[in-house]
């Protein structure tokens, strides 16, 4: 797992310098409505927090058009709830969306979207007791994110993104599902000039 996430630096790294134009960084900070499809037969969301850094490599000259790599550590998961008894299934997660961003104007403030993979890596996890004995829940989890935001001068900007697994993130469930994870979240981020 630590080779994956070097090669995931690498990659974010090495974005910038083969960008043409000058590459600005930032912080992001927000949070999380999470849970795993099909897992548990009754489940609560879980509301959690997502921090992280980013940057917005411009990919054309009208200011428009961006690749916005990150690096967020998200507390993901759900509550997995039998009658009146909600069990902690959480799981944190290195995640790496690397997002297509389009802003509708060159304007300094202005709306935009974007939508792309995130590959996540799970670092650690806190679950109470499972379902089946021979559950688990992959290290490793790929999904595709689509967003919508508002940049006030380009330099402070909300976001509203919604990310869906495309991959089977749990094994020995007890009807052997396709798990897929969904992620809700908000975010603030500062780019830096």
């Amino acid at each position: 797992m630590k080779k994956q996430i070097l090669l995931a630096f690498l990659f974010f790294f090495s974005l910038s310098i083969l960008a043409k134009a000058q590459v600005r960084y930032g912080a992001k900070l927000g949070g999380n409505y999470t849970n795993l499809r099909l897992v548990h037969r009754e489940s609560v969301p879980r509301i959690a927090g997502q921090i992280g850094a980013l940057a917005l490599i411009p990919i054309d000259n009208n200011d428009m058009f961006f690749v916005q790599p990150e690096v967020v550590y998200s507390m993901q998961g759900e509550y997995w709830k039998t009658g009146e008894i909600k069990t902690p299934v959480f799981l944190n997660y290195i995640n790496v969306p690397i997002m297509a961003k389009f802003y509708f104007s060159n304007e300094e403030s202005e709306f935009f979207v974007e939508g792309g993979p995130q590959f996540a890596f799970k670092i650690g996890d806190n679950i109470e007791r499972l379902e089946m004995p021979n559950q688990k829940f992959k290290s490793f989890d790929l999904s595709f994110g689509l967003g919508l935001g508002y940049s006030i001068t380009r330099d402070f900007e909300f976001n509203l993104r919604y990310n869906y697994g495309l991959l089977d993130s749990v094994e020995g469930d007890l009807e052997n599902n396709n798990n897929n994870t969904s992620q809700l979240s908000f975010a603030l981020a500062y780019i830096l000039r």
